[in-house]
């Protein structure tokens, strides 16, 4: 038990600057079970000094740890902190991080939210984090903010083969779980090389995040590159909140070149609140995926938010009027189908203010009390441009076929868009004679020719 203000509870750091445990020293590999500790700082007043519940290294060294059934309180940093080298990925682990109790931890020092963690993951191969409950985090005990954001679970620079599971947090200033890759993995370039590789973010319970967003996926640097992502089953409650009210954000989900990343997102549940901005509240945001990249949005349950899935570019400071999404990209690298859409304002948002494309999602989507669902015309700077359509097939040239419905087809001047010979639409109201159109020759608008019985 300690009640404490010291910076630190458990310092297994090999920094020259902290105490240092003997054999925790930088490039050591060191073995650890941390378990069964009461840390309270402060004798739980607010303002405390310490920054960390238990640090493992920093800057270097390899842990292997097992911390478990720690209560960890009131810290302005970090409740527990792995800490891998600054500059190369999959440094430090695997650590297993399990069913600890951490409150009010974060949002007391400068350096962004992921960088106030509750539990933060940093350049990490291997770790588990499961079990644990995350409670006013960003938060002093009094119940005042602190000056800083704060995220519950933070993963940044880089990380391999990580499992965020079945934890519970209630109350974050900003983001509930966040993933911020900036280094490689292998230290070289992330052009050939992953930054974040196989992470499972399943069965996690998230409400009152009073900031920004549930589970981010976010970098603020170029040529990042993800893939074998899993955001499967997690329960999120979107709160009052003067920014967008996200339940999944994904930025930049990028493969590197020839290598092909998969990011999949299903079985989630999303519930709105009346309490945020109403033109602001999302259920799934994600923005274009590079070339190579695959998005899988399929079998999530949203309700009673504004917008339910958005296909639109949230990096931008003007997100409402601007959208990265090209011609064709929603249907062929993003699927969206199978979703239970329910009492929210937009179904799919497929919005672009600067040109006409083609978006589609699946036929199999269920939309309850939400209007408008998708249109069945191709027309510009609407909410409901995405149509319902599938792939079909690809051409010669290795280019995705498509099938939609919709009441018109593209011709001459504002439709400025690429068909390719083999697309297809189908009439939602076919005459006796005309059941859709069929493309013959590949172009700006193509060609098309009337399509019978």
């Amino acid at each position: 038990h300690s009640y404490s203000n010291n910076d630190l509870f458990y310092n297994a750091s090999g920094s020259s600057f902290m105490d240092t445990i003997p054999g925790t020293e930088l490039n050591v590999n060191s073995h650890h079970i941390i378990t069964g500790n009461i840390h309270i700082k402060n004798n739980g007043q607010p303002n405390p000094f310490g920054r960390h519940g238990i640090l493992m290294h920093y800057n270097g060294g390899i842990t292997h740890a097992t911390i478990t059934n720690n209560i960890l309180v009131n810290g302005t940093r970090h409740g527990i902190y792995l800490r891998g080298d600054n500059d190369v990925g999959g440094t430090t682990g695997p650590t297993t991080i399990a069913n600890n109790t951490i409150r009010y931890f974060g949002g007391g020092q400068q350096g962004g939210s992921a960088y106030n963690a509750s539990i933060l993951v940093e350049s990490t191969l291997g770790a588990i984090v499961t079990g644990n409950t995350i409670e006013k985090c960003g938060y002093e005990t009094d119940g005042t903010s602190r000056a800083y954001g704060a995220t519950a679970i933070g993963v940044i620079r880089a990380g391999k083969n990580l499992t965020i599971k079945n934890n519970h947090i209630d109350g974050v200033s900003s983001n509930g779980i966040t993933f911020h890759p900036t280094v490689p993995l292998d230290g070289t370039d992330s052009i050939v090389d992953y930054n974040l590789d196989g992470v499972i973010v399943e069965g996690n319970h998230l409400q009152n995040i009073h900031g920004n967003t549930g589970i981010l996926f976010f970098t603020s640097v170029d040529n990042v590159s993800i893939k074998r992502i899993s955001v499967n089953g997690n329960t999120i409650y979107c709160t009052d909140a003067n920014d967008a009210a996200i339940g999944l954000d994904v930025h930049r989900p990028v493969a590197p070149q020839n290598a092909p990343a998969l990011l999949n997102i299903h079985h989630n549940k999303i519930y709105g609140s009346e309490n945020a901005s109403a033109n602001l509240q999302v259920g799934i945001a994600f923005s274009e995926p590079d070339v190579g990249a695959q998005v899988n949005v399929m079998h999530n349950e949203i309700e009673g938010v504004y917008r339910a899935i958005s296909a639109r570019d949230y990096s931008t400071a003007d997100w409402q009027t601007t959208s990265s999404f090209r011609n064709r990209v929603l249907g062929d690298r993003v699927i969206v189908d199978y979703n239970t859409l329910t009492d929210c304002d937009v179904g799919v948002d497929a919005t672009s203010f600067i040109s006409y494309l083609i978006a589609l999602v699946g036929p199999n989507n269920q939309y309850y009390g939400t209007t408008p669902r998708p249109s069945t015309t191709i027309n510009n700077g609407s909410a409901t441009k995405a149509m319902i359509g599938r792939k079909i097939g690809y051409d010669t040239n290795g280019n995705a076929l498509f099938e939609w419905v919709s009441s018109t087809k593209p011709s001459s001047g504002a439709f400025n868009i690429q068909c390719y010979q083999g697309d297809r639409i189908i009439l939602p109201e076919p005459t006796p004679t005309v059941s859709g159109y069929v493309c013959i020759a590949s172009g700006t608008q193509g060609s098309w020719v009337d399509q019978g019985y």
